[in-house]
């Protein structure tokens, strides 16, 4: 086998890695991540970007004018869609820095790493995390700022409802305050009676309930 051929078989292999391990980062986000928004769409870009990130590391490590490059290539990169919870941040992460050490065939400590992180997590999300119970929903509110009742209100509104109310977002801007919550309603019924709840607290509130375990694929 010559030379060339040996490095078109690492090549291979490290991107079918990056493949194997994206799409476990994958299925532990969907299984394990408390994100209020559409986390299997979320995650159907984990592969993909393991597998670019991979791709270009391998082709870029062994030159420094390719890697000068690919610094003012990415200096223009911006994301359109802003990621609004660390969770996401953090696979994110966790995902380029798979392609990082697979391209830069650190191919040992990578997949070390990368059971020892899984591991953390599926142990944390088992045991120790605050996932919410699968009978929970997603709760999306927003208000009009200048007649927002106080998240203590709306918690004590909702909670005649509920087993338990979990603040997964809160974000306060110009004109309007957004709120995400995870609550597990005392049955279908109960859903109702929060947005009417709701609804006496603030009147031209926008309620939105999803529940995440009928997401699509």
């Amino acid at each position: 086998m010559t030379f060339s051929g040996s490095v078109l078989w690492v090549s291979l292999v490290q991107l079918a890695l990056a493949f194997v391990m994206a799409s476990i980062v994958r299925l532990v986000y969907v299984r394990f991540g408390t994100s209020l928004s559409n986390r299997r769409a979320f995650a159907r870009n984990f592969f993909l970007l393991a597998m670019t990130i991979t791709f270009i590391i391998s082709i870029v490590k062994s030159s420094l004018a390719l890697s000068l490059g690919l610094v003012g290539a990415l200096s223009i990169v911006r994301f359109r869609t802003p990621i609004k919870e660390p969770e996401e941040l953090a696979y994110l992460f966790l995902t380029i820095a798979i392609g990082i050490g697979l391209g830069a065939n650190q191919i040992m400590l990578t997949c070390v790493a990368f059971i020892v992180i899984i591991a953390a997590i599926v142990v944390h999300g088992l045991h120790g995390g605050t996932r919410p119970s699968l009978e929970s929903v997603n709760l999306s509110l927003r208000l009009e700022k200048a007649e927002a009742p106080s998240l203590e209100a709306i918690i004590s509104a909702l909670d005649p409802y509920c087993e338990a109310v979990v603040v997964r977002r809160f974000e306060s801007m110009n004109d309007c305050v957004e709120v995400g919550l995870q609550v597990a309603p005392h049955g279908n019924a109960a859903i109702e009676q929060m947005a009417r709840a709701i609804g006496t607290l603030h009147p031209s509130a926008e309620v939105q309930f999803i529940n995440p375990q009928t997401i699509a694929v």
